[in-house]
């Protein structure tokens, strides 16, 4: 078992973060609670393999510097 794997099952909010991984999106009971939440650090890591799942490793860059 990974780490993070690990991380998530310990978390307070590893149900919700496990079934985002599973493309469920969070209610409002849920988002509440990740709003609460301290573990920044998992949410980011899950938020970023949900954004290169979705996106790939693609970056854009606009300029608008005048």
């Amino acid at each position: 078992m990974s780490q993070t794997t690990e991380q998530l099952y310990k978390s307070d909010i590893g149900d919700i973060l496990e079934n985002s991984l599973n493309g469920k999106r969070p209610g409002p009971e849920e988002c509440l609670r990740l709003l609460k939440s301290e573990d920044v650090y998992l949410m980011g890591l899950v938020s970023g393999h949900l954004t290169k799942k979705q996106f790939g490793k693609k970056a854009s860059f606009i300029n608008n510097i005048i």
